[in-house]
């Protein structure tokens, strides 16, 4: 079923703080993590609650490789201990204490990749950057394409001014993981620090709303770090280019603002979640995800011609956005605009011909029209490891969904894809 969705997930691991160094990937280890949100403000999904394990437009860092190291072993008796207390510190945001415990256990066991990595990551919280660029680079020697850690170590390289080790680090981690947040951040600082006339990153106004939230905050946080590195003209360009022009100077605001306005979209208060998007949009936050956002909150406030219409203008600025093809494309079939959907849908899957939620919406619009042997000549499309997500997407009872699920060709799709798994 095509469903609306929140795109409100967010990639840091808690509220307690907003550290660049406090993302999924560096404390995820032990301290839990979220998913970064997808942005589809509609998406092919059957259930509605938010609580689900969407895909992310950012792309994720790849699976360690069976033997890298990577994940570490359990460390055990007392240095297990020790690795529960720093933890308990640390969500207390005890940096230093828990930083320090951790070093106790690894004078028991030195080579525990485990406790190298929490260390890692413990340092840098701790602001003790020589320290910590040490521990991650004992943890890269196991894990070289660990991409959080890649990136968290650029991080801390530019905290440390070595600019071109730092640049080095993230276009790794890029190449590895093509738009991976953290990476894509401390590659533009470098830039600005370096004084570029020219920056590599152009895409930042297509950001979504959580990488938006996630950036203010990052922004917030380390102001000291980032204005040591840069300048205060330079943070304040940072500033301009990223999230958009003269946001340094409402930094606190945003953050509370697109905090209250994420909340909002999670527990589907439409017209709080409204509000506080076109406020962050006022205090000069320049995102797409904002705009789609607020486009799906008019949509379930009823005002859904004007949501489409704010969708299309959206489609327009961006064609090479595939989220916002597919966001307006979703809300055309929403209000049976099956046509269009189709076209919007044939213009996405040019540019994304894997994407496997815009070829199930386009075979949706075939459906909807009773040709199914096209609706079925496009789902063959779909990539092997998506396909099946076919029975959850299947569920509901629009005519498009029902055609498709009926189809006798449908049962032995799912039998096939089994097999192959």
């Amino acid at each position: 079923m095509l469903y609306p969705f929140p795109s409100a997930r967010a990639t840091l691991i808690s509220g307690q703080t907003a550290s660049y160094f406090r993302v999924d990937g560096l404390l995820a280890d032990g301290l839990g993590a979220t998913e970064p949100e997808d942005g589809r403000v509609f998406r092919a999904e059957i259930r509605q609650t938010p609580l689900i394990e969407p895909r992310s437009r950012i792309a994720r860092p790849p699976p360690r490789p069976p033997g890298s190291g990577g994940v570490a072993v359990s460390p055990r008796g007392r240095a297990y201990e020790s690795l529960r207390a720093a933890d308990v510190l640390a969500e207390s945001q005890d940096w230093k204490r828990a930083l320090a415990t951790i070093q106790k256990a690894l004078d028991q066991e030195p080579d525990n990749v485990l406790l190298i990595r929490r260390a890692a990551a413990y340092a840098a919280m701790a602001r003790r950057f020589g320290v910590a660029d040490e521990y991650f680079r004992r943890a890269l020697e196991v894990a070289p394409d660990d991409v959080p850690f890649l990136a968290g170590r650029a991080g801390i390289l530019l905290r440390l001014l070595r600019l071109n080790e730092s640049e080095e680090l993230a276009d790794r981690a890029l190449a590895l993981s093509p738009g991976y947040l953290a990476a894509r951040f401390t590659r533009t600082c470098v830039e600005i620090a370096r004084g570029d006339s020219e920056l590599s990153d152009q895409a930042w106004k297509t950001m979504l709303t959580g990488e938006a939230a996630q950036l203010a905050e990052w922004l917030d946080a380390d102001r000291a770090d980032y204005t040591a590195a840069l300048s205060v003209p330079g943070f304040e360009q940072l500033c301009d280019v990223v999230l958009g022009q003269g946001t340094s100077a409402r930094l606190p605001e945003i953050v509370r603002t697109l905090k209250r306005a994420q909340s909002a979209l999670r527990f589907v208060r439409w017209e709080e979640a409204r509000s506080m998007l076109e406020e962050a949009a006022g205090l000069g936050v320049q995102a797409a995800g904002i705009n789609m956002d607020v486009a799906r909150c008019r949509f379930e406030l009823g005002d859904r011609e004007g949501a489409v219409r704010q969708l299309s203008e959206l489609a327009a600025a961006w064609p090479d956005l595939t989220l916002a093809q597919y966001n307006y494309a979703v809300a055309l079939v929403r209000v049976e605009r099956f046509e269009d959907a189709r076209a919007v849908l044939e213009r996405a899957h040019e540019k994304a011909p894997a994407d496997p939620e815009v070829i199930f919406g386009l075979a949706c619009t075939y459906a909807a029209k009773g040709d199914m042997g096209q609706a079925w000549r496009v789902l063959n499309r779909m990539p092997a490891e998506h396909r099946p997500k076919l029975r959850e997407w299947t569920t509901g009872e629009e005519s498009y969904i029902k055609a498709i699920r009926e189809d006798p060709r449908f049962n032995a799709f799912l039998v096939v894809q089994a097999e192959a798994r």
